[in-house]
């Protein structure tokens, strides 16, 4: 079995382009990055923090815009479609991921 850190790194250093369906490899580098940064942020591959908001919208048009700069740094289409998708996805599910445990925390307290 590989260590979280091999795994980490494995995923870091990775080329492989994810697909917008692929949730299971998208779940496995979240749990990578879950406790690697604060609760009041998402944290993306390339290191950039995006601060959480509670406006759905504009939360929505942040993490567009970060896609956006994943897919401009493609050369091609498809694979800045790929990227964005996958950028899109990743951070979606961390957003997700700690609205559930927000939740779970205050279920908890009564």
């Amino acid at each position: 079995m590989m260590a979280v850190s091999d795994k980490k790194e494995k995923i870091l250093s990775s080329n492989e382009k994810f697909e917008s369906h692929n949730e299971e490899k998208i779940y496995q580098q979240l749990t990578l990055h879950r406790n690697k940064h604060s609760s009041h942020s998402i944290r993306c591959e390339c290191g950039t923090e995006i601060l959480l908001i509670p406006d759905i919208k504009e939360m929505g048009r942040c993490i567009e815009s970060h896609a956006a700069e994943h897919r401009n740094k493609e050369q091609t289409p498809d694979k800045g479609k790929a990227a964005f998708e996958h950028i899109e996805n990743f951070l979606v599910m961390q957003v997700l991921e700690k609205a559930a445990l927000q939740d779970n925390e205050k279920e908890n307290r009564f």
